[in-house]
């Protein structure tokens, strides 16, 4: 790798020890997580998609059916939009939490395994 890519590819951690390199350069691109290890890459330019983070405060959620991927609603734009409150949406937002704590033990997974290594 020249040192000019340093700053576009990143390693990413996949499956146990396997690797895969993921473009980061710019604000294009973003990790995203799905279905546990598997790491895809998703397009955060231009108005079709928004930008994710896996961890933080500004974490958001998206939810896949087959390979199509949707924005959930935020807390925030549910309240811009009016109050749509419904079982569907209360469904939505435990499924929400239950994504987020799978996210947070795989973290702790994988800090876990760097430590023993």
């Amino acid at each position: 790798m020249e040192k000019g890519d340093r700053d576009r590819w990143r390693q990413m951690e996949t499956d146990g020890d396997r690797w895969r390199q993921m473009e980061t350069g710019g604000d294009r691109w973003r990790q995203v997580e799905t279905d546990g290890d598997r790491w895809r890459q998703m397009e955060t330019g231009g108005d079709r998609w928004r930008q994710m983070e896996t961890g933080g405060d500004r974490w958001r959620q998206v939810e896949t059916d087959g390979d199509r991927w949707r924005q959930m609603e935020t807390d925030t734009e549910r309240q811009r939009d009016g109050d749509r409150s419904t079982d569907r949406d209360t469904e939505r937002d435990k499924e929400t939490e239950r994504d987020k704590e799978r996210q947070r033990e795989t973290k702790r997974d994988k800090e876990r395994q760097r430590e023993t290594k």
